[in-house]
């Protein structure tokens, strides 16, 4: 079986819907194996794939990089005393985001978005944000 790496979490969050329905049908055979299939997909996702408001986001960001060159990720910062920050993809027009997150999950999700890249599609630095 092919599927794009990028896929994974979109995929595994469809395997726990169908479970789940298999559940209310007590039909716990299925259950078992659709919960399988949801752990298997799981083991391809990066971990910083994880921080993102969607299981879809993952994916939507692969596909849009498919078709620009250029890929972005800041912070947004609240008070000065807040430790978290809010993380913004953007690719194109489109902008994802990641709400409290630290330096070590902002860094996985560099390092998740990197892993699923094109080659074509290359991060652009930006300036963090600092709101009042």
């Amino acid at each position: 079986m092919e599927f794009d790496r990028a896929d994974a979490l979109m995929l595994a969050h469809a395997m726990l819907i169908a479970s789940n329905t298999a559940m209310l049908n007590q039909n716990d055979q299925a259950q078992n194996r659709l919960s399988f299939y949801r752990q298997q997909f799981l083991k391809f996702v990066p971990s910083g794939a994880h921080h993102f408001r969607s299981d879809e986001d993952f994916a939507e960001i692969a596909i849009a990089m498919s078709s620009h060159d250029v890929w972005t990720i800041h912070r947004v910062h609240g008070a000065y005393y807040e430790k978290k920050f809010q993380a913004i993809v953007t690719v194109g027009r489109r902008s994802w985001n990641a709400w409290r997150v630290d330096e070590a999950e902002f860094a996985e999700m560099i390092e998740a978005i990197e892993s699923i890249a094109p080659l074509n599609c290359q991060r652009k630095e930006m300036e963090d944000v600092r709101q009042r």
